[in-house]
């Protein structure tokens, strides 16, 4: 075996310090030249040195020693390197632009513009150094969207799925799953199969900065709201990666490779009519990417997950988040109703001239008024109907609310029974509860109150001998004090009603003489 260039130069230093073997022997030894013998052995007596202290130098401290840099006769100037890599951070800045400011305050000692890159370059690599992270088992998922779509065709066009992708960072273990588009609706969705898949919940995850996860990125994110509620619905903890640095989700990186060249690739190749196809196929590939053997690590991504990572994920709640949207804050009015996708519903009363924020899903509503739930409803799709909660009414507006059948049976019992008469009428065909009979039988209420109990009962007498038991015959007999009168035989036979339109036969026999 050939024997690398240190270790030659080290073992030709200990044996001319060591040994009194002559040049020849040792470089024939070693399988070099004498003259290269006699060059160390020339820059060793120079140094003064012992073969324990060459021993103790490291392989470039022992090469600078026995082969030190030639001064350059040329001394150039010392860029600020990093001033210049935080300029280069700036949109449109470029580096021949800096180099010419640079050159520009003393030419003669100035490099090049190819030392000026090159120099850039290697500062580059002294900053961009990456350290192997370690995630311990049900500590941390990634994820992320991948970049590669599946195209599938429905109703007659070409539509686009896009590939989430889920990874657990200590086993590796893949999940991937296609959806409609990138919207908030689609990444919770991917999220609770992600969860379902895995499991359990890992304690952190780590999403890229789409707006589906956060609202508005930076040094301090502000997480989308939904996601926000999604994480405290699974008691876990969402940590966006940094802006523009793909090394806090190298995880998710490697994973989106993978799962784009094992998955995403060959699917592309064949023809879909919608995402529930694409997922069945992706569902049939899947075990295979995480059955595949590691190079470096014993076991494959399914066999570490579920020795390591399984046991350590949290439980899944009970049931699964709901997606939800939120609606613009907006103020109670004085019906205490506030309308959420065109269909009005009740807030209590409390909350009038207040301000409440209303999210709903596809099963239900809520609101909220300083950050506590107040109500929820089923969700209505009927635009502009009404939806209401009798608890939110004002005591006064639930008794108006609550009347039925047998209030008015109870206050009309003592009248008489032709006043019960006249209630059971306004209820005929409707159910107890109708609002309409209600407010016929407030009427009549009114006209007892105004006329006294004794005419309300002898009105309702004639009302019912003449099959006519309505608010307003009634009224018209109290009117005009006909209560006392009594109804004509034949008028009761033919069960004519007591209404001034009415003519009678009498007036058409005696139009029929004219």
């Amino acid at each position: 075996m050939k024997l690398t260039k240190m270790v030659v130069i080290r073992e030709i230093c200990r044996l001319l310090l060591t040994t009194e073997l002559s040049f020849n022997e040792i470089a024939r030894l070693l399988n070099t030249s004498s003259k290269r013998v006699s060059r160390i052995k020339k820059h060793l007596d120079n140094l003064s040195i012992t073969w324990p202290e060459v021993e103790d130098f490291t392989d470039r401290v022992l090469f600078r020693k026995l082969y030190p840099k030639r001064k350059n006769r040329y001394v150039r100037r010392e860029p600020n390197w990093l001033e210049i890599h935080e300029l280069m951070r700036n949109k449109h800045q470029t580096l021949i632009q800096l180099w010419e400011e640079y050159r520009l305050i003393e030419p003669a000692n100035a490099y090049s513009y190819s030392q000026f890159t090159c120099k850039y370059s290697d500062f580059l690599k002294t900053i961009d150094v990456t350290m192997r992270m370690v995630h311990y088992p049900g500590e941390v998922a990634f994820v992320d969207f991948a970049g590669l779509t599946i195209p599938y065709y429905q109703d007659e066009s070409e539509k686009e799925a896009q590939v989430f992708i889920g990874i657990s960072g200590c086993s590796n273990y893949t999940f991937a799953f296609a959806c409609r588009d990138q919207s908030s609706e689609s990444w919770i969705d991917a999220h609770n199969k992600m969860l379902t898949y895995f499991g359990g919940v890992h304690l952190v995850i780590v999403p890229d900065n789409l707006k589906a996860a956060v609202t508005r990125a930076g040094a301090f994110p502000l997480l989308n709201r939904v996601y926000l509620e999604w994480a405290q619905h699974n008691d876990t903890v969402i940590a966006p990666a940094r802006v523009r640095h793909p090394q806090d989700k190298s995880k998710a990186e490697a994973a989106v490779l993978f799962v784009s060249r094992w998955i995403t690739a060959p699917l592309r190749r064949r023809k879909f009519f919608s995402l529930e196809e694409i997922n069945l196929a992706i569902s049939e590939l899947l075990p295979a990417l995480n059955e595949r053997k590691f190079k470096r690590l014993p076991g494959t991504r399914h066999s570490r997950f579920l020795e390591f990572d399984k046991p350590a994920l949290k439980p899944l709640p009970a049931k699964p988040f709901e997606h939800v949207t939120w609606v613009a804050a907006q103020k109670v009015g004085p019906d205490y109703h506030v309308f959420v996708e065109g269909h009005a519903y009740s807030v209590p009363y409390e909350t009038v001239g207040k301000y409440v924020e209303a999210c709903f899903s596809v099963s239900t509503v809520q609101l909220f008024h300083d950050g506590a739930r107040v109500a929820i409803h089923k969700r209505s799709y009927e635009q502009g109907g009404r939806t209401l909660d009798k608890s939110h009414m004002t005591k006064s507006h639930q008794a108006y609310m609550e009347r039925h059948l047998s209030d008015f049976i109870n206050w009309a019992q003592p009248i008489g029974e032709h006043a019960l008469f006249a209630i059971e009428a306004q209820f005929e065909g409707k159910p107890h509860y109708s609002y309409a009979a209600a407010v016929a039988c407030d009427k009549l209420k009114r006209l007892c109150s105004l006329h006294g109990p004794d005419r309300f009962e002898a009105a309702c007498a004639r009302a019912t001998r003449l099959r006519s038991l309505t608010v307003k015959t009634i009224n018209s007999i109290l009117t005009r004090k006909l209560e006392s009168m009594n109804v004509p035989e034949q008028l009761e036979m033919d069960y004519l009603p007591l209404h001034q339109n009415v003519r009678g036969s009498d007036y058409y026999a005696a139009r029929g003489n004219v």
